[in-house]
């Protein structure tokens, strides 16, 4: 699910979970064990972070999301992953090694976050990057980072694609003055 090579000093997380790197429980476990790992290795300079997939990732996985909300107590578990998930956030953002985020094809969702979370970002020119969940009951899962990494925009298209959930190629975030 998420693989970790160390070479002359950069720790490679590859994230392989087809088909596209949903965020699930278990995702969360194997991603912080990794990070244990490199804990483990003063040599590690760098983290990059990168997918084995065609897509970067695309947020949690909807078939757990919708097993949470279905259980009797499926706000507590909702509110539990949602923690999981913040934690993974805040201690990527912490650590001590330079993070790249290397995304090609989408970042959406938590998968936005999760890139959000790095010190850089590398983005293809092909790629898309969003907050599908923005305006549905799920809000408050995801964005934080996004409105704590992400430049305020003057540009109406940017706050247009904020309010309506669209998505935008790289090249119109750019030019918006986003990340």
């Amino acid at each position: 699910m998420i693989t970790l090579e160390i070479a002359n000093s950069i720790a490679t997380l590859t994230l392989r979970r087809p088909p596209v790197n949903a965020i699930s429980d278990r995702f969360i476990e194997l991603f912080a064990d990794r990070l244990d790992e490199i804990d483990a290795r003063p040599d590690c300079k760098v983290v990059h972070l990168r997918s084995a997939q065609k897509v970067f990732c695309a947020g949690a996985d909807l078939t757990e999301v919708r097993q949470r909300f279905d259980a009797p107590d499926g706000s507590e578990r909702a509110h539990r992953f949602v923690s999981r998930l913040q934690l993974l956030y805040d201690r990527i953002e912490r650590l001590p090694q330079v993070t790249v985020a290397e995304i090609a094809g989408a970042a959406m969702g938590g998968g936005l976050e999760l890139a959000l979370a790095c010190d850089l970002r590398i983005i293809a020119t092909d790629a898309r990057v969003g907050l599908p969940e923005c305006g549905s009951t799920w809000t408050g899962a995801v964005g934080r980072r996004a409105r704590r990494r992400c430049p305020p925009c003057q540009c109406d298209r940017a706050s247009h694609r904020n309010i309506s959930r669209r998505r935008a190629p790289r090249q119109q975030e750019v030019h918006c003055g986003g990340r």
